[in-house]
């Protein structure tokens, strides 16, 4: 059975990367063939652009997973510097509630004290009109490299553990 979480609780989603479809997959590769020839004399998508959508689709998804109607709340941290490097192609396949919601943080400290306010605010400033405004944005992209990355994620680590072991439990 699928438990959703309660509009109660915090949520946080992290993503790790842009998840394309596996490029040497069997029926990847005949699918992206098979649109490149259509796509020749049909108004189909090309191989490339259906290789794409289906990681955005899978993007999105997950990102719907925490934040699921617009009373909802929730934290969406994009780890990848494509959202940096390419920000206009990739805000343009985030969904549209999300683009106006976007920001970037050059270092994990703004991201994380960012985090923190938002984690820290009463739940009834959320809900609903303070999370659609695009002046506190929950959702956040951060510029990282691989090497950052991976202290990024130690510092977050460091900071959610701490955050839930000062909290009262329910």
């Amino acid at each position: 059975m699928r438990r959703d979480l309660t509009v109660s609780n915090k949520r946080l989603v992290i993503v790790l990367g842009i998840p394309f479809p596996t490029v040497a997959d069997p029926k990847v590769i005949l699918k992206r063939h098979f649109n490149d020839q259509q796509s020749k004399h049909t108004n189909v998508l090309n191989g490339q652009q259906w290789y794409n959508i289906q990681a955005y689709r899978a993007l999105n998804q997950a990102i719907g997973r925490c934040i699921r109607h617009r009373k909802d709340f929730g934290c969406v941290l994009l780890l990848d510097e494509r959202f940096v490097q390419q920000r206009d192609y990739n805000r343009r396949n985030l969904s549209s509630w999300m683009r106006s919601r976007y920001q970037t943080f050059s270092s994990s400290s703004d991201m994380i004290r960012n985090l923190d306010e938002f984690l820290s605010m009463p739940r009834d400033d959320l809900l609903p009109s303070t999370v659609l405004t695009p002046s506190s944005p929950p959702r956040v992209a951060i510029k990282t490299s691989h090497h950052s990355q991976t202290d990024f994620v130690q510092d977050l680590m460091k900071f959610l553990s701490s955050r839930s072991s000062s909290s009262p439990s329910s």
